[in-house]
């Protein structure tokens, strides 16, 4: 084989798998970096948090906690970033489940223990399977406020279209998937992913009030991502910039303000 050849074939290669549908094995293989837990890793069960597994529409077993609050009349479903496993946030959301509503954090297919791969279609359904469990716990879709984190945003951007809850808060956010590889150097690459995470693209279909918290400091999401974010929405909607606090800090940076802002937020969307 002559050498010349060479960038010809790859190129080849990388059109083929574009447009065979690959360009969604691209997105999910670097989206996603899941911490695996199997059954020698303890059951949380104790007299704040309950350790509870929902079943998806397509048969995946999530693993979840729920913070159940006496008298809440709201509800706040956490969805987590895209490493590590919902686990290990446990203690670290317990000053947000002191907010005052019963709080359920999720644990995507194939985090932690729950079964499955995860992939961006697959997480929506686990977004979904989620909301639909606090509907059965007596949360109406508007008694529930949707927080997401980073990749999470777009998960509960996602799950707000069409859906009349009270709230979406979305902490450090991106506007699309392009844009992030954009922000990330990786320009060069956009033919390959197709339109992965595009959150902006959704806002048409999302009627809830809006809360954007991002961080002044934050490399890994750029903050001018969840500002243009936060401009092409239409509804009703807050802003919040946490100066000093970087990507995956926040709650140690900036904690008091981004606890009074969601607070703040939530008084002000549920009766």
């Amino acid at each position: 084989m002559q050498i010349d050849t060479l960038p010809r074939l790859l190129a080849l290669t990388f059109l083929w798998l574009a447009l065979s549908g690959c360009s969604n094995l691209l997105v999910n293989q670097y989206a996603f970096y899941p911490t695996k837990h199997d059954a020698s890793v303890p059951a949380l069960d104790n007299e704040w948090v309950n350790e509870i597994q929902i079943e998806t529409e397509d048969g995946e077993q999530l693993q979840a906690f729920y913070y159940p609050q006496p008298q809440s009349t709201c509800a706040l479903l956490y969805l987590h970033g895209n490493a590590g496993s919902a686990y290990r946030r446990v203690d670290r959301l317990r000053p947000i489940a002191d907010l005052g509503c019963s709080l359920l954090l999720l644990s995507y297919r194939g985090y932690g223990k729950s079964t499955g791969r995860p992939t961006e279609q697959g997480v929506y359904l686990d977004a979904r399977a989620a909301l639909n469990y606090l509907k059965e716990q007596g949360f109406e879709a508007q008694q529930t406020i949707v927080l997401g984190r980073s990749v999470g945003a777009a998960v509960a951007v996602d799950l707000a279209q069409d859906q009349a809850i009270g709230g979406l808060i979305l902490v450090t956010p991106f506007s699309s998937g392009r844009d992030l590889a954009r922000a990330q150097g990786l320009g060069f690459a956009l033919w390959l992913i197709g339109e992965p995470f595009d959150s902006q693209a959704k806002l048409a279909r999302v009627s809830a009030p809006i809360l954007v918290v991002l961080a002044g400091q934050d490399r890994t999401v750029p903050a001018a991502l969840g500002k243009k974010l936060f401009a092409a929405y239409n509804g009703q909607k807050e802003q919040v910039l946490l100066e000093e606090a970087a990507h995956n800090d926040i709650m140690k940076v900036a904690e008091q303000q981004y606890l009074q802002a969601l607070k703040q937020f939530i008084r002000g969307v549920v009766n």
